[in-house]
């Protein structure tokens, strides 16, 4: 029973080796051998006695020799994995060989007892020295079973936690011993002595088990320790060659920890190759996700070397969530519309765009490293924005940009660490646009309100995650309390607070899933603070892309409060509306201009009647380009004026104007653009009127004085040169148009007089003769008109009447007069009708004006059977007209000069053709004052060809504004 115990204990250590199966075999063998021996005893039968001898002859001489092979086999002096074989291949054989030869021959006596069937009997011993020497054999065998066995005592002991079993076994074998020895188990026909040598020995091999016992726990333990680390630990050679691996590393590497015992380490990795070198491999990337720390150590009084890895993947991820949120924050500032930067106390170090745009800077790069002192504006103190205050304080301060330009701006100044050094943040808002708006007023109103207040920003940021929901990522919980008054964690827990108006609530939720869905969004809406207060806000919402994932993965977004610009619409609508009602009472005048997306105007209100008791005409229609009151002289500067304003330039210039009586009067026209910060652009322009007409004569009466005193002081000598050179130009001027005027004026009334002096003395001939007379009535009243026009000219009292006309109807018209004169001077009049030719917004009058002059040019200039043709067309955004002939044409030299006023072309003087030289003058003259231009060209085939092309429209830009 005793040797079933033990076997049982050494399957139960869990060592299963073929060592430790064959230990408790023969343990099992030996009990099944004492069992036998006492049923022999008890049952002495033939056949019982026929097998159990052969059975006890077997056992008896099979377990010396297992347990001799078994102890070297254990020992060490055999191979772990050739153990079992061997013992297969030795037990049976050395059985045998101990029955049959046996190594104590001459000093035991064997007597082989043949029974029936061919068994042997038991072996029977004398008592002698070869008894001795027996019982010798037999202790040597059995002290080295139990020193084997007591090193599974070792583990069975530490599995069962049991400290007294290694006492137990040996006073259990003793007890054994003696009970077999004092009946005679062991030796049938004699007592046993060994029994007794057992009974001394147990003691000593009792105390042996437990002092050793610790002992050997501390291999056990160590090696149970370095499994239990969570980092991984390789020991390797001076050749590199794996001698231990703990379980963390292989399961790192994921390899078998008996197939990389003994082989190179770079089977692990390939970096770990630098420990052969004696380098240090700093990190060891395992995959995308798995990083880990390297570290080789050296192992004192050996050549190799343990190589430690720890684990980093958690710190990197922590280390790159970080960047990221940093990052974020940063282009949170970035985009920002408030300035922001930071100070060392002297200059600058940090700056975002809004801050370089604010102090005029190319960049925010440009602004790095300037001093902060070079922004004090006389009189403005900077120590809020030099040290900054614990507690956010807002001033109000005036700034000198580095362009030197002077703008106000409400700033905020907090001392903060940046870089691990001190250093002041500045928050700025450009107030400028509102304290002029507020000093052109001129009223009270100036003291009493405050159009910008402190602008409260709050900033979040939504993830956007794979599966199509969001969640907060992180957002500025103070600057939302302080807008609001409600913790946003106490509206997400209570989503029945109505925190955003309810008319804007459905606005705000389409603006919101639009962003989700990638579009960038800017919304505009109420909110009601936790006090019931109504607050206007601007929220600008970007989403992320992310170019690895392939979708918006985060969508940011800048809510800024916007309430005091709205308040300060309202009442800068309100002083617009007192502003008129003061303005109306006024002898000048006062406007208000809508300048919408596509850059296009519209009237928005003016003081109507000032502006008609100052000038006589309906502001809409000087808008809209019907009535051009502004000089010609006068139009190209008012015009470039106005579009100063639309860019956001205040002006103010003075222009000469003409009222409907046609009196010339001097206007100081101030024009004030209005900004919108939000739309990034001019959305108004408001302008006054100032009558300086008395000023002006007064300045300029003096302004002759003065040039007249200096003119005679100075350059006395240069001007009379120049006077006596432009008085002989003029003269001669004078004299050419004088004696045109004197010879077209004098040849028609010589014809009426000599018409009329025959149409007395043959009346029967007095249709003839009256028809002659209405030509040259005609003729005169025509030179008499031109004269009459040029002088408007030089007065700047050309008015244009601007309608819309049809083009085709007013040539047709003009040429059906035409086809007879031209029949009668043996011309051929043609006209072509242009089909795409529309309505032109001009002066029908002057127009037909310049179709009368070409016509009558070409009827004066071309010869008998010449033709002439008039037609119409459209280019280039608008309508024309165009005279041919197939006369003697105009020379290219004159092509340009024949515009000028009193010149006339080197042909018409050599045919003595007869014309002032005004004509074409005054057809360029009225085609520059519709925007328009006539040109000169020549006609294929010989003759000249007169060109007017006029704009469709008269424009949107109008300069009598």
């Amino acid at each position: 029973m005793a040797a079933c115990v033990l076997a049982l204990l050494i399957w139960l250590s869990r060592e299963h080796n073929a060592a430790n199966h064959m230990l408790a075999a023969t343990l099992l063998i030996g009990a099944a051998w004492t069992s036998l021996s006492v049923v022999e005893r008890l049952m002495p039968t033939a056949a019982q006695a026929l097998v159990l001898d052969n059975i006890q002859f077997l056992t008896m001489d099979m377990v010396p020799v297992t347990v001799i092979v078994f102890s070297l086999a254990y020992a060490g002096r055999l191979p772990e994995r050739r153990r079992g074989l061997l013992l297969l291949l030795l037990w049976p054989l050395l059985s045998q060989a101990l029955v049959w030869t046996d190594p104590l021959h001459g000093l035991v006596r064997v007597e082989p007892v043949f029974l029936a069937g061919g068994g042997v009997s038991m072996l029977s011993y004398e008592f002698g020295i070869a008894a001795l020497l027996i019982i010798m054999v037999d202790l040597v065998l059995l002290l080295a079973a139990l020193s084997i066995l007591g090193s599974h005592m070792v583990t069975i002991n530490r599995r069962l936690r049991m400290r007294v079993l290694p006492l137990a076994i040996p006073i259990l074998f003793l007890f054994i011993a003696a009970m077999l020895s004092m009946t005679g188990v062991f030796m049938p026909h004699q007592r046993d002595p060994s029994a007794y040598i057992l009974l001394a020995l147990a003691g000593g091999v009792a105390l042996h088990l437990y002092t050793t016992q610790d002992t050997a726990i501390v291999p056990r333990s160590r090696a149970l320790i370095l499994d239990a680390l969570t980092d991984g630990l390789i020991v390797v050679n001076r050749s590199g060659l794996i001698l231990d691996i703990n379980r963390s590393a292989v399961r790192t590497f994921g390899v078998d920890e008996k197939a990389v015992l003994g082989q190179p380490v770079t089977v692990l990795h390939p970096s770990l190759a630098g420990v052969l070198g004696g380098s240090r491999v700093s990190m060891l990337q395992m995959s995308d996700t798995a990083i880990f720390n390297v570290r080789t150590v050296p192992l004192p009084g050996t050549e190799g070397s343990a190589i430690h890895l720890h684990d980093v993947t958690l710190l990197e991820q922590a280390e790159r969530a970080l960047r990221e949120s940093e990052e974020r924050y940063r282009t949170l500032v970035e985009q920002a519309p408030t300035a922001i930067a930071i100070h060392d106390g002297e200059r600058f170090i940090y700056a975002n765009p809004a801050m370089a745009r604010l102090l005029g800077s190319e960049s925010p790069a440009a602004l790095l490293g300037k001093p902060v002192r070079d922004l004090r504006a006389p009189g403005t103190d900077l120590s809020l924005l030099l040290q900054g205050a614990a507690t956010p304080t807002e001033q109000q301060v005036s700034l000198r940009t580095l362009t030197g330009r002077t703008i106000r701006a409400e700033v905020t100044a907090v001392p903060l660490a940046y870089q691990g050094q001190p250093a002041v943040q500045i928050v700025a808002h450009d107030v400028t646009e509102r304290v002029r708006a507020a000093e052109a007023l001129r009223t009270s109103e100036k003291r009493q309100r405050r159009l910008l207040a402190l602008i409260s920003d709050h900033a979040y940021s939504v993830r956007l995650l794979p599966d199509g929901t969001h969640e907060l990522d992180w957002q500025t919980a103070e600057p939302f309390k302080r807008l609001t008054g409600y913790d946003y964690s106490y509206l997400v827990d209570n989503p029945s607070v109505q925190w955003i108006h309810p008319d804007d609530h459905p606005r705000v939720t389409e603006d919101y899933e639009r962003a989700l869905r990638g579009e960038q969004t800017e919304t505009e809406y109420r909110l009601v603070t936790r006090s019931g207060e109504l607050r206007w806000v601007h929220v600008i919402r970007r989403p992320v892309w992310d170019e690895e994932e392939g979708r918006d993965v985060r969508l940011d977004g800048v809510l800024q409060d916007i309430t005091e610009r709205k308040r300060a619409e309202e009442d800068l609508r309100r002083s617009e509306e007192r502003f008129r009602t003061v303005s109306d009472i006024m002898s000048e005048y006062a406007y208000s201009v809508i300048v919408k997306e596509d850059g296009s105007i519209e009237l928005d209100w003016y003081t109507e009647e000032s502006y008609k008791r100052l000038t006589g005409y309906d502001l809409r229609k000087v808008i809209t380009g019907e009535m051009q009151p502004v000089h010609v002289g006068d139009r190209d500067r008012s015009h470039e004026d106005f579009r100063r304003a639309l860019r956001g330039e205040p002006h103010e210039g003075e222009y000469r104007m003409f009222d409907r009586e046609g009196t010339e009067r001097w206007l100081l026209l101030k024009r004030q653009p209005i900004w919108d910060e939000q739309e990034g652009r001019v959305v108004r322009v408001n302008g006054v009127a100032l009558d300086i007409t008395e000023r002006k004569r007064a300045e300029e009466q003096l302004q002759r004085l003065n040039e007249e005193l200096e003119e005679r002081v100075t350059k006395r000598t240069a001007e009379l040169e120049a006077a006596y050179r432009e008085m002989r130009r003029l003269s001669e001027l004078k004299d050419e148009f004088v004696a045109n005027v004197s010879h077209e004026l004098r040849t028609p009334i010589t014809n009426i007089k000599l018409y009329l002096h025959l149409l007395q003395a043959n009346p029967d001939k007095a249709a003839q003769y009256l028809q002659v007379l209405e030509r040259e009535t005609h003729r005169l009243h025509t030179d008499v008109e031109d004269l009459l026009l040029i002088t408007r000219i030089d007065q700047n009292r050309l008015l244009f009447q601007m309608q819309c006309f049809d083009l085709n109807r007013l040539v047709q018209d003009h040429i059906t007069d035409r086809i007879a004169l031209a029949s009668q001077r043996k011309r051929h009049l043609s006209v072509g009708l242009g089909t795409t030719v529309g309505d032109v917004e001009a002066d029908p009058a002057l127009v037909e004006k310049v179709l009368s002059i070409l016509l009558s040019n070409a009827l004066d200039y071309t010869r008998e059977g010449d033709r002439i043709i008039v037609q119409t067309f459209s280019a280039e955004g608008g309508v024309g007209l165009r005279v041919s002939d197939t006369g003697p044409g105009i020379p290219e030299s004159d092509r340009e000069r024949i515009f000028r006023r009193f010149v006339r072309g080197s042909l018409p003087q050599q045919q003595a053709i007869s014309g002032t030289g005004i004509g074409l003058s005054i057809a360029k003259t009225i085609a520059e004052g519709h925007g328009g231009r006539i040109t000169c060209s020549q006609t294929p085939g010989g003759g000249a060809t007169f060109e007017l092309w006029l704009p469709q429209s008269a424009g949107r830009d109008n300069p009598n504004a």
